[in-house]
């Protein structure tokens, strides 16, 4: 899993959703992974699918710039599910839902 350092202190983040099934659902950018999951898990953005709300945060990676994030995701859409999978399960064996903590830090700084 990687370290909560690397939340605090890069600017994006290239990130993929996956459903109960272990099916690849999203894989994407952001410049707030923490405001991101939270909007995803709580239906706050008009247009998101009732299929967002459920799906799990199953691996995230820190990058210092948008240009790279945004080449990094490109790589990772492209180079197929298979190793897609592999990446997801590098640090992530069980596809456990990694954004609880995550959401739960964002709740606790956005309402206290």
């Amino acid at each position: 899993m990687l370290a909560a350092e690397s939340v605090d202190n890069s600017r994006y983040f290239v990130y993929i959703l996956a459903d109960a099934g272990r099916c690849i659902k999203h894989i994407g950018v952001t410049g707030d992974l923490f405001r991101c999951i939270y909007e995803y898990k709580q239906d706050v953005i008009a247009g998101f699918s009732p299929e967002m709300r459920g799906l799990k945060l199953v691996y995230f990676e820190p990058a210092e710039d948008l240009a790279y994030a945004l080449v990094r995701e490109a790589a990772m859409r492209e180079c197929g599910t298979a190793l897609q999978i592999e990446l997801i399960e590098s640090t992530n064996p069980t596809w456990q839902d990694i954004c609880r903590p995550l959401v739960r830090n964002y709740e606790r700084s956005v309402y206290q």
